[in-house]
């Protein structure tokens, strides 16, 4: 199986002097599908919300990098926080990633891959902040929670800085057709979704009326900066 080998130098050359407009094309859910899957981690809440916010915000539209020295990267969110990360801490988040990026053979789909494991760093580093009860001294112990625990995806909506917007959340079984940024879920797992698919493999993805993953995953919520926000 493929290995998480880019570096996060590559992203510098994605990421504009300022956000993404937030009503800029997002990722399209197809690419998002398509670039990696939940590997053997129990990161599906992460890999969800990591995967809506492009779908919501794009490439650009997270955060903005800005180099402090040769070990330490800022990175400002959305919210205007502010997270420092160091080589150590991403390169440690891209080993504790745990997905399959083996079908990201383009350009394009790489740097999906890239962002999402900056992402991934950003929500191991805010975690305290949005978690204080669950949260750990260091960023290793942190990562390890979003990595191996399923935590709930209602809670955590603001880890990567957009909770501007809010995830909308809405009642039992209610439809996503139309919506960016959409995650459902049931108890046991969570997972992206756009329409009538959900980030499942093989036959699972069909998200319609009465097919399996629709019954399963009753839980629905989306980011939509189109939207107004709208808090749980």
């Amino acid at each position: 199986m493929k290995k998480l080998l880019f570096s996060p130098i590559f992203v510098l050359l994605l990421i504009s002097a300022s956000f993404a407009p937030s009503h800029a094309q997002g990722v399209p859910a197809d690419s998002l599908f398509v670039a990696y899957k939940q590997d053997s981690a129990n990161n599906c809440a992460s890999i969800a919300l990591i995967k809506a916010n492009l779908n919501a915000f794009g490439l650009n539209g997270i955060y903005k990098e800005r180099i402090i020295d040769n070990n330490t990267r800022e990175y400002l969110l959305r919210d205007s926080s502010k997270i420092l990360l160091t080589n150590a801490e991403l390169q440690l988040a891209r080993e504790k990633f745990n997905a399959d990026i083996s079908p990201a053979t383009t350009p394009y789909l790489k740097s999906i891959v890239d962002v999402s494991l900056i992402c991934y760093a950003i929500m191991a580093k805010k975690f305290p902040h949005e978690f204080p009860v669950l949260a750990a001294p260091t960023f290793e112990e942190n990562l390890a929670y979003i990595s191996d625990v399923s935590f709930n995806v209602k809670y955590g909506t603001n880890l990567l800085g957009t909770g501007e917007y809010f995830f909308i959340p809405r009642g039992r079984y209610s439809g996503i057709r139309g919506k960016i940024g959409a995650i459902v879920w049931s108890p046991g797992h969570t997972v992206f979704a756009n329409n009538r698919k959900c980030d499942m493999p093989g036959s699972s993805a069909n998200f319609y009326k009465f097919t399996k993953s629709y019954l399963r995953f009753w839980g629905r919520m989306w980011i939509d900066p189109r939207e107004p926000k709208s808090k749980p």
